[in-house]
This record gives structure tokens, C-alpha cells and sequence, in this order.
């Protein structure tokens, strides 16, 4: 799990569209706190607001000693 802190976005109202699925292990969600997490499916909780599925090729690895940047556009 990677969280991002200092990124906090309210949860949306409306439902979320994305629901867990089989075969798919990462997700980008909202946690009850608004905190933006980049979650393995094994730790998404019943109260985490998914935003999208994460697949890759190559499968995600998370490692401490690499700096992750997000960027957010308001206009898309």
C-alpha cells in the first residue's frame, strides 16, 4: 500500500462505479480518511472508495528508496 498523506479529496457522494474484481490486484482509492492510496486488493476495506483498477505487464512493485510523484488535472 502506498499513501499519499498530503492528498486528501473528499469522497464523492455518488457511488463509485469501480468494484473489486477477480484477477485485478491494485487499485487507486479514497479511504475513509480522504487519504489517495494505491492499494493491493488484499487490504481494500468496505469503506475504501475505488477510483480505478491498476494493471501492468510487468506487475507493480513498491519500493521505498524510489520518490512517487501524482499529478491531478482539474480540466479533463
Amino acid at each position: 500500500m502506498l499513501r499519499f498523506i498530503h492528498v486528501k479529496i473528499p469522497i464523492p457522494k455518488t457511488p463509485s462505479a469501480v468494484i473489486k474484481m477477480k484477477g485485478v490486484d491494485w487499485y487507486l482509492c479514497l479511504e475513509k480518511e480522504n487519504v489517495f492510496t494505491f492499494k493491493h486488493q488484499s487490504r481494500i476495506e468496505k469503506n475504501d472508495y475505488l477510483i480505478c483498477e491498476l494493471t501492468s505487464p510487468d506487475n507493480f512493485q513498491l519500493n521505498p528508496v524510489y520518490q512517487t510523484r501524482v499529478a491531478f488535472f482539474d480540466n479533463i
